[in-house]
């Protein structure tokens, strides 16, 4: 046979066939092909190698693969965890960061988040930032407070342990004017898988103030506003802006701030992507609600009072009536107190009561009654709660700073069955405490 090239064509066309015997076999049927395609380019076809992508070596992976909308994809590999603990403005360093959550060391990643200064003026206790999907999803820092000359839109910002970025800004109120920015960032929460988060904006007045909620699909990008916004306008939600947030029953629920003036706050709900408008579920009479969790299959309430007036831990005894039942009573005094950081660990609920000047103590509850569990204004200081956070065998609870450079916060940690232990004390503390969770090859 003469040497060269010999072109088959047709050969692979029919497959593979594996079951009739070679000498049975159809025309352009083959007993095996392993990495083989059978291109045609518009004419007679042939066997040939099967594409590829290039290889992916250790110089091409280096950092985070960031998605699409610009949030780091997960990779396999093994999990470093690091917990973290947000400072404020006092120096260079941003957050505080743990292995194991124990000991924490200072450090200038990821970038700020947003310092006490941003908050104009309002009492931002129990605010949250936001661990999800080995993620953290914190506010950042990097913009001007309206209504200061050439103020800039709050940023969303994402940190996965390697590479720090920002994922969105949020958008003016049309309500307000498309001139005018959100304030701050309040809360956050995931309902359905999904990351929902509320904020507070220009207009309304006491106690009505405005805000909206808005919902953020990680995987897609997608920043909806989710029902009609907060406020003293027509078609608004009255009872003070969405400041805090929880998932129950199906349902995303809402507990309105006033920040001052006598007025009562309001209890929302909404079935996202199915409601066009919120529903109002109770009125806290001379309270504002600050605080929610779900315990036992019940929503509970944490409620802010005026002078004069206790707060309470309410609990929800009917969904549908949006009915209450006290749970929890406060000292009434000369100035304002709340119950806020409400959070369930070891099959108990917890929270903070603050009365600012008089006691800081948390109070747990067994389901049939509540005790204090540690007098944080006498061992710890006088100082408001940022945020409640548990992990595996652990709650740990973030008391801010008292003032933006202040130096005088603290974290606390409760083990499972144990004692509380301060783990940082005497710090510029902003509050905001979360997780991540790092994927290493």
């Amino acid at each position: 046979m003469a040497s060269g090239t010999e072109n088959v064509y047709g050969l692979g066309g029919e497959g593979v066939n594996t079951v009739d015997s070679p000498i049975h076999l159809k025309n352009g049927e083959v007993r095996q092909a392993q990495n083989a395609a059978f291109p045609t380019d518009k004419g007679q076809g042939g066997l040939g190698m099967r594409g590829g992508l290039a290889r992916i070596n250790a110089s091409a992976m280096v950092g985070s693969v960031a998605g699409v909308i610009n949030v780091p994809l997960p990779a396999p590999g093994s999990l470093t965890r690091s917990f973290l603990l947000a400072l404020g403005a006092a120096g260079a360093n941003t957050w505080s960061e743990s292995a194991l959550g124990t000991t924490f060391v200072d450090g200038t990643t990821p970038a700020r988040a947003a310092a006490l200064d941003k908050t104009i003026g309002i009492q931002v206790f129990s605010q949250r930032v936001l661990s999800f999907n080995r993620k953290l999803y914190y506010p950042g820092d990097d913009y001007v407070l309206y209504p200061t000359a050439s103020h800039t839109a709050p940023p969303l910002r994402v940190w996965d342990g390697v590479e720090d970025r920002e994922i969105l800004r949020v958008p003016p109120n049309p309500a307000a004017g498309m001139t005018t920015n959100a304030y701050l960032f309040l809360d956050f929460v995931v309902h359905q898988n999904v990351i929902y988060f509320s904020v507070f904006d220009p207009g309304g007045s006491a106690p009505n103030h405005a805000g909206r909620v808005f919902s953020f699909d990680p995987s897609t990008g997608a920043l909806e506003q989710v029902g009609n916004a907060f406020g003293d306008g027509a078609g608004e939600n009255d009872g003070g802006m969405p400041f805090c947030l929880c998932s129950f029953n199906g349902y995303l629920y809402s507990g309105g701030y006033g920040v001052s003036g006598s007025g009562s706050g309001k209890l929302y709900k909404i079935r996202p992507g199915e409601d066009e408008t919120w529903t109002a579920v109770h009125t806290a009479t001379s309270r504002y609600i600050v605080s929610l969790t779900v315990y036992n299959g019940e929503l509970y309430l944490g409620t802010h009072a005026s002078a004069g007036t206790a707060a309470l831990v309410l609990r929800m005894t009917n969904a549908a009536t949006g009915a209450m039942a006290t749970s929890d009573t406060g000292a009434s005094s000369t100035g304002a107190n709340y119950y806020a950081g409400l959070v369930v660990f070891d099959d108990e609920l917890y929270a903070v009561f603050v009365d600012r000047g008089t006691g800081v103590t948390i109070r747990k509850f067994d389901g049939s009654s509540w005790a204090t569990d540690r007098n944080v204004f006498s061992l710890d200081g006088d100082n408001d709660i940022g945020q409640a956070f548990v992990h595996g065998s652990s709650l740990y609870m973030a008391f801010r700073a008292t003032s933006a450079l202040g130096i005088d916060g603290f974290l606390l940690r409760k083990a499972a069955g144990g004692a509380w232990s301060a783990l940082v004390t005497g710090a510029n503390t902003r509050g905001f405490f979360g997780r991540v969770d790092v994927v290493t090859s």
